[in-house]
């Protein structure tokens, strides 16, 4: 069984490509060798308890990383703009991913990357909380 994040960034992963009409790669390295673009790249981040600790629960906040990848000529960022208004309504519509209840889901911090061969990305950074047992990882609370 595979951990309470994973679960949800699997969902995620599978949300964002039914809201986006595209392929989501969870290697950005894979992502940039498929060139077919515009594409999708899902990186996990750092995740953390977030020190609201409780007799029979812990809360989590996990940061992920969605890179979308345009062709670099052209204009890239009219390219990129839909597609990050797609993946911003798919993340902060639902409030469950994967059948998992979201304590937060918040958009951070946003960047170009203009320096990978013949393809700019467009980072988005989201992070989001659940909460799983104290026992285990696997399990909601």
């Amino acid at each position: 069984m595979s951990s309470v994040r994973l679960q949800i960034v699997e969902a995620i992963a599978a949300a964002l490509a039914t809201a986006t009409g595209l392929t989501v790669h969870r290697n950005l390295d894979y992502a940039l060798k498929a060139n077919k673009l515009p594409a999708i790249a899902l990186m996990s981040g750092r995740d953390e308890p977030t020190g609201a600790g409780y007799v029979n629960h812990i809360e989590h906040i996990a940061n992920i990383t969605a890179f979308v990848l345009v062709a670099a000529d052209g204009d890239p960022e009219a390219a990129a703009d839909p597609v990050e208004c797609g993946i911003h309504a798919a993340l902060v519509a639902p409030a469950t991913f994967g059948g998992h209840q979201l304590v937060s889901m918040a958009r951070g911090q946003c960047d170009w990357n203009f320096d990978l061969g013949d393809c700019a990305a467009r980072e988005l950074s989201y992070s989001f909380g659940f909460i799983t047992t104290l026992a285990s990882l696997e399990s909601a609370a």
